[in-house]
Formats: C-alpha cells, structure tokens, sequence
C-alpha cells in the first residue's frame, strides 16, 4: 500500500512539474492565437516541451537554489519557489511568448535569416480576422439562402465545428444619408456558422 501510495504521490509530482507550467504557459498563448484541434498525445507534448523552456530560463536560479541551505530551513520561501516555477513564471513566459506570436517576432526573424515561411500560427483566417479586432465593428452577414443581417459584433466562436457569431444589436442603413443606425427594437443575435455564405466588415465614418 505504501508503495501504491509512493507512486501516486511522485505521479502528482511529476504533473504539477513538467505538465502544470506547459499547460498555463499553451492557454495564454491559446487566448492570442486560436489553435485547431488536436490529438491528446501532440498537447502533452506541447506541455512538456514548454515547462522545460520554463525551467531552462531560470535554470541558473534553480542551480543556485539547489545549492543554497537557506530554502531548507525556510519553509514558506521553499512554497513560494514551487509557486514561482510552477505558476508564476509560466504566466510571465506564456504572455511574453503570446506577444511574440502576435507580432509575428519569430516569423520576422526567420524571413531576416533567410526562411521562407510558408504557414501561420492561425489556423484559418476566421481566427486571423477575429483575433485581431480591438473593437465591436459593424458587419454585415449574407446567408446561404440569399437573405442577409448587420448588426454590431459582439463575439465569434473559435470551434471549428461550431463557427456561430453573436451581435449585441441590428443595425439598419439609412438609403438617404448612408448612415448605419442602431434599430431601436433589437437585442442580441446568435449567427450560425453553417448558414454564413460571408461576412463584410463596415467602416464607420
């Protein structure tokens, strides 16, 4: 039962060491740029292959820790290092390289050094398009049977088998002045992906 128990105990350790980090640092990056479905086996991968990039910058700490005596007879510094490695610099690490892809650092780089980069970290330009919004647009959507909407967007889902889109309100164009105008008698409206034929985005003057 002991040994049952040991074995447990060194599997939890080696989760919250070497899948934890990897984990927080793959959903910061997951927030910036949307990332296609996967087998499980590729993730766990990613995770590990991030928590060593975590532990690999700091390794010159994690050295000098190791040989310090002082953690050993402070128990909340010891907490705040598993803390620190575990949490807070995934976090750190995970925003850094969220940018990084963003602004298409490593693309830039490797075009600098004479790579043609043929592919991009978005998946589809539906991720592309929506993850670059910094505001609410007016779009205009055409459904499949001819018909079409404009309203003011307010989300988009990232799920490929579920590309919906929710406007917070209608929008109506004047045919006089060419002014959009929020319809007086409109709330929110759920968009689903599979009636979209396409989707414009209108300026506002």
């Amino acid at each position: 039962m002991e040994k049952i128990l040991g074995s447990s105990f060194e599997n939890v350790i080696y989760i919250v060491a070497f899948i934890v980090p990897g984990f927080v640092i793959s959903q910061i990056i997951a927030t910036v740029v949307p990332r296609e479905k996967e087998l499980e086996y590729v993730s766990f991968i990613r995770f590990i292959m991030y928590s060593c990039i975590n532990y690999a910058v700091w390794s010159w700490l994690i050295v000098l820790i190791a040989t310090s005596h002082f953690l050993k007879e402070h128990l909340l510094c010891q907490i705040f290092g598993v803390l620190f490695f575990v949490l807070i610099s995934p976090i750190l690490i995970g925003i850094i390289l969220a940018f990084m892809v963003e602004k298409r650092i490593f693309h830039k780089f490797l075009e600098c050094i004479g790579f043609s980069i043929t592919n991009d970290p978005v998946p589809t330009s539906w991720d592309y398009v929506f993850s670059k919004l910094d505001t609410s647009p007016i779009v205009m959507i055409k459904f499949e049977d001819g018909g079409t909407i404009a309203g003011r967007f307010s989300f988009a889902s990232s799920d490929n088998n579920e590309r919906d889109i929710c406007l917070e309100s209608i929008y109506t164009i004047d045919p006089n002045t060419g002014q959009w105008s929020k319809s007086k008698q409109s709330g929110e409206v759920l968009v689903r992906g599979d009636k979209i034929k396409w989707i414009a985005f209108i300026p506002e003057v």
